[in-house]
């Protein structure tokens, strides 16, 4: 992106080598970006959200499964909320299976928050969302479940523009998608730079087998400017 090119050439004109001034935009571009770690210790209620084909299901089961390794497959619910395409209640089923936890599934706010109260003694629900009118669902949820964190899952090759920027929602972190070493996600860190909202975890590949991994801003940073072909002169 323009402005962030801009950021970037000062840096490469300050510099004095490329070596330097790799570790500089890596250092001034990944400690602008907040991260949290939610791998280390994720309770209670978590709602992940992100546009059809972003992977958020993937994502959701993946930490799922992770989750029930280390407190127990009885620790961990998956719940469905609202997804009437077509096979996304038989995704969300094959996916928990894999997960090795149990799947529920709520059409309604009013069905949701029953099924909360039901699972309200394990240690971790995850809700999956419907990838369309995200800003909508997010609305209902936030005010029926104001306890729960909300994560926006992007393809790591995407940008999340309307999304992140959507008024009066609020995000408790960024999940990166399809983090492939050959990518290089220069429009989700455009965004990151101009909103306080932190990363959390990225997976690679989309299969629940691939485990999600600690993301943070250095980390975003890295992968941006690895394997480039650039010249110093």
């Amino acid at each position: 992106p323009l402005g962030l090119r801009e950021s970037v050439v000062e840096l490469i004109n300050q510099s004095n080598s490329m070596p330097e001034a790799i570790e500089e935009i890596t250092a001034a571009m990944g400690g602008a970006i907040g991260s949290v770690d939610l791998l280390g210790g994720m309770q209670g209620i978590h709602i992940i959200a992100g546009n059809s084909g972003s992977g958020k299901t993937l994502m959701a089961g993946r930490l799922a499964k992770q989750m029930a390794q280390q407190y127990g497959e009885d620790e961990v619910a998956l719940i469905s909320y609202n997804d009437i395409r077509i096979g996304a209640w038989a995704q969300t089923q094959l996916i928990g299976s894999q997960a090795g936890v149990e799947t529920f599934r709520a059409t309604s706010i009013d069905m949701l928050t029953q099924l909360i109260t039901e699972v309200s003694t394990r240690k971790l629900t995850i809700i999956d969302t419907s990838g369309v009118d995200i800003a909508t669902h997010i609305e209902k949820l936030s005010a029926a479940l104001p306890e729960a964190q909300k994560h926006l899952v992007v393809a790591a090759d995407a940008s999340a523009k309307r999304q992140l920027r959507a008024d009066g929602l609020m995000w408790d972190s960024v999940m990166l998608s399809r983090f492939e070493g050959e990518v290089h996600p220069w429009a989700v860190i455009s965004l990151l730079l101009n909103n306080p909202t932190p990363v959390s975890v990225a997976a690679v590949l989309p299969t629940i087998a691939d485990s999600a991994i600690p993301l943070t801003g250095l980390t975003l940073a890295e992968q941006a400017l690895s394997q480039l072909p650039l010249q110093f002169s």
